[in-house]
């Protein structure tokens, strides 16, 4: 089959589902709003349709006359952004598609629809709102909507069935698609060594690190985003004085703790005390607030992007600047974390090259 999807970007989340269409011989073309600032097109190069020009227009004077002191402005084209309905139809009929895809109910997938409605291609409406919900809108404005949106609607988001929830006629069910790590009947096994001063909690009345018997949660991966495995553990209290360290032991306790080998799955976060993960996450600070000085973004993105760039593994700062910043240079990056007196001259002109996501 020929799928045609349209969505505002190409989103991280659709590229398992472009590389399984494509695997089982499909054919895919992604229509984007715009492009976005971290992409994989190892799998599928999106077309970018744009706005249409009447739209710009608008826009740009609403951005830069009408509302040029509110750093929110530029979300118009999220909300009433529509594109060139004869790109779309071109960019459609060309592609001839089995059947079409749009994402989200919005101002852009109504005029995509109308685009192409003479063409009689199959549409399915797709979004994240949940399968079952507390209540389905039915006033005046979200019926014309629904009426001039495809009938069927798939979600990735179950939500929780009960009989104070309701289900829109029409949804159903489609679960994100997730490439297995292990076949069914493959077994890994493994052994984790967990030092006991790792099980400890500061007591402040006492101003010591203590051993909290109790039930503890264990996760490993390649990094907090990439969890494989997880169990739970007891840890019983065999001794009548469960202190291991004070105060003045914390430095040699920490030194002996940070002590761990990074890779190309670390995390901003986890390269954090030490002096070249600190430098990284100032300088990514500083790009940030450039950008919210300059309004590259709003202050929703500002602070959307600042809670998520602790969680960035290092290998996505390589897809970010196209390979400017290469493995190669990751992996020198890798060695001077590992160094004991790392050069940060040479750690920071690896870093000059590095931008936000």
């Amino acid at each position: 089959m020929r799928f045609l999807y349209v969505a505002h970007r190409y989103h991280t989340n659709q590229v398992p589902i472009m590389k399984g269409l494509r695997e089982h011989g499909h054919e895919v073309c992604f229509i984007s709003h715009y492009q976005g600032k971290l992409e994989d097109y190892s799998d599928v190069t999106p077309v970018f349709a744009g706005y249409s020009k009447v739209f710009c227009a608008v826009n740009w004077i609403y951005v830069h006359v009408l509302q040029r002191k509110n750093s929110k402005a530029c979300d118009m084209r999220l909300k009433y952004g529509f594109p060139s309905m004869g790109k779309i139809r071109k960019i459609v009929s060309g592609f001839r598609p089995d059947l079409m895809i749009i994402r989200e109910r919005s101002v852009y997938s109504i005029f995509t629809c109308l685009a192409c409605k003479g063409l009689k291609i199959p549409m399915i409406l797709y979004n994240q709102s949940p399968l079952w919900e507390d209540e389905i809108k039915n006033d005046l404005p979200h019926r014309i909507v629904k009426g001039l949106l495809p009938k069927i609607r798939i979600t990735p988001v179950l939500g929780v069935e009960g009989k104070n929830k309701v289900k829109e006629p029409g949804a159903v069910f489609v679960p994100f698609v997730m490439e297995p790590r292990l076949s069914p009947e493959q077994k890994e096994m493994f052994s984790v060594v967990i030092e006991d001063d790792q099980l400890v909690a500061f007591r402040e009345g006492t101003g010591n690190l203590e051993r909290i018997g109790g039930s503890y949660l264990v996760e490993v991966g390649f990094s907090s985003r990439d969890i494989c495995f997880s169990t739970e553990i007891m840890l019983e209290i065999h001794t009548q004085r469960p202190v291991i360290a004070r105060l003045g032991d914390l430095r040699k306790l920490c030194s002996r703790t940070q002590r761990r080998g990074f890779h190309a799955n670390s995390t901003v976060t986890d390269l954090q005390g030490t002096p070249i993960g600190d430098l990284l996450y100032k300088r990514l600070l500083q790009q940030l607030q450039e950008q919210l000085e300059k309004r590259e973004c709003d202050e929703n993105f500002y602070h959307m992007y600042l809670a998520q760039i602790r969680q960035y593994p290092l290998r996505t700062f390589v897809l970010a600047t196209h390979g400017a910043f290469s493995f190669a240079m990751l992996e020198r990056l890798l060695e001077l974390l590992s160094a004991p007196e790392p050069d940060m001259e040479e750690a920071k002109s690896l870093l000059r090259i590095i931008r936000v996501i």
